[in-house]
């Protein structure tokens, strides 16, 4: 017979003393593994709660992320559509048919003139336009490797 690291042959066992001592040994070591078991059993439950606990969480989280995506896709796409709009509008009150493309010899030969000025804030208006599109691919980009 073998317990916890000590060895006790049967035929050298010749008292009952010596046999209820072995038999306490034995239940200890019994009641320290169920302690052990319940300790593990219990650390077990909580870890698993936790798991599950975590993955619900990450899942609702997920579903605002895309609820947030589609959100941030509508207001992308209502911003340009306004943009568009606010361009056309600008374009067909203020300048004259042909300045749109960009300004024209007369107004370059004349920097005071209303017509290279106009045609000065077009561009610049396009080219915010544009540098407002690449940041809007910057930000959804950034959205997409997170």
């Amino acid at each position: 017979m073998r317990m916890s690291g000590n060895s006790m042959p049967l035929n050298s066992v010749t008292s009952h003393s010596d046999l209820y001592s072995s038999l306490k040994m034995v239940h200890k070591l019994c009641e320290s593994s169920e302690c052990k078991l319940k300790f593990l059993s219990k650390n077990y439950s909580f870890l698993e709660g936790l798991y599950d606990s975590s993955r619900k969480e990450l899942e609702w989280m997920k579903l605002q992320l895309r609820r947030s995506e589609a959100h941030v896709t509508r207001l992308e796409q209502e911003l340009e559509t306004a943009l568009s709009d606010v361009d056309k509008h600008a374009i067909a009150k203020h300048l004259p048919k042909g300045i749109a493309e960009g300004p024209s010899e007369a107004g370059c030969d004349n920097p005071q003139s209303t017509q290279f000025k106009l045609a000065t804030a077009l561009q610049t208006i396009e080219r915010q336009n544009a540098e407002l599109r690449s940041y809007k691919r910057f930000i959804k980009d950034m959205m997409d490797t997170s």
